[in-house]
C-alpha cells in the first residue's frame, strides 16, 4: 500500500495505524490494545529496506518477524495487553486476501498456470508471515 508513488507517506501512515488497529477490534481486543496494534501497523508502513530491493518472501518475512518483536515490548514494559491479538491485529495487514482471489479467478477463466503462480506467490508469501512470527514467538517465549 504504502509503496506505490502516488499515496503520500502521511495518508499511508493513517492508512496502516487505522488497519491494524480496526483488525485488533474486529478480532476482540480493547482500545489499549489498539493503539498498540497501531503502531505496530506503523512500523510495518516504514520503509526498512531503503533503496535494496528484497524479493516478497524476505520482505513479510521480515515485517512478521518485527511486528511480532514490536508486540512484546509493551509487555516488557510493563503494560497489561495482549500479544496474540496485536500480533493478529498487526499481520492481518501482511495477509495476500487479493493475490489469493486473483489467483482463483484466472483458473476459473481456464488460465491454470497464472492461476497456480500466483497461489504459489500467496503461499509463500503466507509462509514468510508465520515464519517471521514464530520467530518472533521464539525469542519471546522464555520472557
Amino acid at each position: 500500500m504504502c509503496r506505490r508513488k502516488g499515496v503520500f507517506k502521511a495518508d499511508s501512515n493513517i492508512i496502516f495505524f487505522g488497519a491494524a488497529a480496526s483488525f485488533l477490534i474486529f478480532f476482540g481486543g480493547n482500545l489499549t490494545d489498539a493503539f498498540f496494534a497501531g503502531i505496530t501497523g506503523l512500523i510495518i508502513a516504514f520503509p526498512w529496506y531503503g533503496k535494496i530491493s528484497f524479493p516478497l518472501f524476505s520482505i513479510n518475512l521480515i515485517d512478521a518477524f518485527v511486528t511480532s518483536i514490536a508486540s512484546f515490548l509493551p509487555s516488557v514494559l510493563s503494560i497489561n495487553i495482549q500479544n496474540d491479538k496485536i500480533i493478529i491485529g498487526a499481520i492481518m495487514i501482511l495477509v495476500p486476501g487479493l493475490t489469493v482471489v486473483n489467483a482463483i479467478r484466472d483458473m476459473m477463466s481456464l488460465d491454470l498456470l497464472a492461476g497456480l503462480i500466483e497461489l504459489i506467490t500467496a503461499v509463500m508469501s503466507v509462509l514468510a508471515i508465520a515464519l517471521g512470527v514464530a520467530g518472533g514467538l521464539l525469542i519471546f517465549s522464555e520472557l
